[in-house]
């Protein structure tokens, strides 16, 4: 896919009108507590969005965790904390597993709103992609679904392709950060759409933890010299 910028188009009457018929035989349910979305939901239920604990980088220190990229990232932008048994662990797992891409548009939406993103401020939108066979399972990469929706409000142009992802990694669950970082060395490569230099780049992904992914993906954009690199994530988690 070609870069291009997303745009969103809010539902007609008769649309949302069929969706609440729809919603009769196959009913849409909120992936944090269960309830029955309405016709005008999408995703996620009013209430639950709305009550997702916003993050805060006194307590979390994700910014902490970007240092040591050759490109070194100008900030850190995230929407949410991610706790063990919270609402944003069911967010995310209903995005990355269970298919829900109108969830992942609508949580890229709110980052867009939240940060105020603007075209103006930012040239690409560089997701984080995910192993081909992951990303097959899922029929998505997450990370693009999330910089869709950010695309959608801020008028951004997605570069889906600025990356490719040489290898699978392993799993990083048990491993520590050096450990993590050291894994994910030479995970990426440039991808076809072709960045011009000093570009000003917003690396997205959906979740922090060590922040290896993204720095070892910062390692490759910078072979395009960006003039600022922001990394764009929807949580970071507590570790």
């Amino acid at each position: 896919m070609p870069i291009r910028t997303f745009h969103y188009t809010y539902p007609s009457r008769g649309q949302i009108l069929f969706r609440a018929l729809l919603d009769t035989c196959y009913p849409r349910y909120c992936p944090v507590c269960s309830v029955r979305l309405g016709a005008e939901e999408e995703g996620i239920c009013s209430e639950c969005l709305l009550s997702l604990e916003r993050y805060t980088e006194e307590v979390l220190q994700g910014f902490a965790r970007l240092e040591g990229a050759f490109c070194p990232f100008d900030q850190l932008l995230a929407g949410y904390n991610f706790r063990k048994g919270g609402a944003m662990r069911e967010v995310i797992h209903s995005i990355k597993f269970e298919g829900n891409r109108a969830l992942g548009l609508v949580m890229g939406r709110m980052l867009a709103r939240h940060f105020a993103l603007s075209s103006s401020d930012y040239d690409f939108i560089v997701p984080i992609v995910s192993y081909w066979r992951r990303a097959g399972r899922r029929g998505y990469h997450q990370a693009e679904i999330l910089a869709r929706g950010v695309s959608m409000v801020s008028g951004i142009p997605v570069a889906t392709q600025a990356l490719r992802r040489k290898s699978q990694s392993i799993s990083q669950t048990d491993l520590g950060r050096q450990d993590r970082l050291q894994a994910m060395t030479g995970a990426f490569s440039l991808g076809r759409d072709k960045l011009p230099r000093g570009s000003r780049i917003l690396l997205m992904d959906d979740v922090l933890t060590s922040g290896a992914t993204l720095i070892a993906a910062a390692d490759v954009l910078s072979e395009v010299t960006p003039s600022s690199l922001v990394a764009l994530v929807l949580a970071v988690d507590e570790a």
